[in-house]
């Protein structure tokens, strides 16, 4: 072996050693989440000039993922939604609300003097809140929610770090332990005390369909797939809408109309094949449903939810799946979701509570 021969060898073994470690040390950043639970192929929008301001729409149940204050809150809030979006892909939102302090009036003082011997709040004083939010969920059982909430309080952002590239110890918590699962802050009480109940709109909505999810016999189903269309919410475009005066409709074509023939069609090839398949459409989205459950399963003394053995079995087979290996990269896993004549399902299905008509 000459020495030319030797020197192309070392220098392709320290190549190899190289890329292995940082391959490696890549593959120790990632979260499982990452690679199990949101499919590679999961289409999240990700502007880094768009504020995503939640809406009474991204769904009753929400994760709180932490809240900034200060001159800068504002801009550290929608810095960690766009990182979120962007390399996680959770639908991250972003939520501002002012607290204002609570104040004694001049009155009550003059009433009772001893009270100015004691801390009083400042009268002025208000502070701005901007807390960051992952959305979309049915209920707070909802398997989604459930996984996100246990794995994301293992993740530690490049926005949270002091400085670009910081090196995080091993072992040192994540800022998102305290994370929890809330109720979106845009419904009010009332919403809650009815929770599941649609009103008359709606309910017209899915009048006369033979497969209506508001038939549906079971206290819950499984949500297999969603299609969504045009949203609208300035109220004066909705009354006209709604009055029949405005058409809803882009270039001539209505998304909404498109959705609900989609959760049709696809309800149809599954009650063809089988399936207890259900549909059902609101002001924003179709979704076509299996199965009808009284109950989806025993939570274990560990947390752990022991799923109904059918309910778990929709859960396995309509999750997307790993695409072939000729379509995956060097640093990603591409998932495929399950599809019916073309129509594709969720990625993660998921469990949700079934409507019901107003009494």
């Amino acid at each position: 072996m000459n020495e030319f021969t030797a020197r192309r060898i070392f220098r392709v073994i320290l190549a190899a050693v190289f890329f292995s470690a940082v391959f490696c040390h890549v593959q120790a950043q990632v979260p499982d989440f990452l690679r199990k639970l949101v499919p590679g192929n999961r289409h999240v929008e990700a502007d880094p000039k768009k504020e995503y301001t939640v809406t009474e729409t991204n769904g009753p149940w929400m994760i709180h993922v932490c809240s900034f204050s200060g001159q800068k809150g504002r801009e550290q809030a929608n810095s960690l939604v766009y990182e979120l979006r962007k390399d996680y892909k959770l639908k991250a939102y972003f939520y501002n609300h002012t607290f204002v302090s609570d104040t004694r009036l001049e009155k009550d003082l003059k009433r009772n003097p001893y009270s100015k011997t004691r801390p009083q709040y400042n009268k002025k004083g208000k502070i701005d809140e901007y807390a960051v939010l992952i959305g979309d969920f049915q209920t707070v059982d909802d398997l989604e929610l459930q996984k996100i909430l246990k794995d994301i309080r293992q993740v530690y952002p490049e926005c949270m770090k002091q400085f670009p590239g910081q090196q995080i110890p091993k072992g040192t918590p994540s800022p998102f332990q305290m994370c929890f699962a809330v109720t979106n802050p845009l419904l009010n009480s009332g919403y809650f005390k009815q929770s599941g109940v649609v009103d008359d709109f709606v309910a017209k909505l899915n009048d006369q369909r033979p497969y209506s999810l508001l038939n549906c016999p079971g206290r819950y189903t499984v949500q297999i797939a969603t299609f969504t269309g045009r949203i609208e919410i300035k109220q004066n475009k909705i009354e006209e809408i709604l009055d029949g005066r405005r058409e809803f409709l882009d270039n001539g074509k209505s998304e909404l109309e498109l959705a609900e023939k989609a959760a049709v069609k696809l309800c149809k090839i599954l009650r063809d094949k089988g399936y207890d398949a259900y549909e059902f459409h609101d002001r924003y989205s179709s979704i076509v449903t299996i199965g009808a459950f009284d109950s989806y399963g025993q939570r274990q003394p560990n947390g752990m939810m022991d799923y109904h053995p059918q309910v778990a079995a929709l859960l396995r087979d309509f999750q997307a799946r790993p695409a072939r290996q000729d379509a995956m990269t060097a640093n990603t896993v591409n998932f495929e979701p399950v599809k019916f004549e073309g129509i594709e399902c969720d990625a993660q299905p998921r469990i949700i509570e079934v409507p019901r008509k107003r009494r």
